[in-house]
């Protein structure tokens, strides 16, 4: 088990990770404010790292940072 939180930087709202690669898709069980859900790991790869340039050449900065 894995469990650390994900941080938003522009409102401060927590994540916390409670288990990697669950299925064979790779995916998350996270929590957020007491609900848990699956996140799919391109989804995490996007808050964390964010978003390569696509076919526009555009490119998103991280919106989430790993906390304690």
């Amino acid at each position: 088990m894995c469990r650390f939180k994900i941080q938003n930087v522009n409102d401060d709202t927590i994540i916390e990770i409670i288990s990697m690669n669950i299925d064979n898709e790779n995916n998350i069980l996270a929590v957020e404010e007491t609900v848990p859900y699956i996140l799919s790991i391109s989804e995490f790869k996007d808050k964390i790292l964010g978003t390569n340039s696509d076919n526009t050449g555009e490119s998103k900065e991280a919106t989430y940072k790993i906390i304690k």
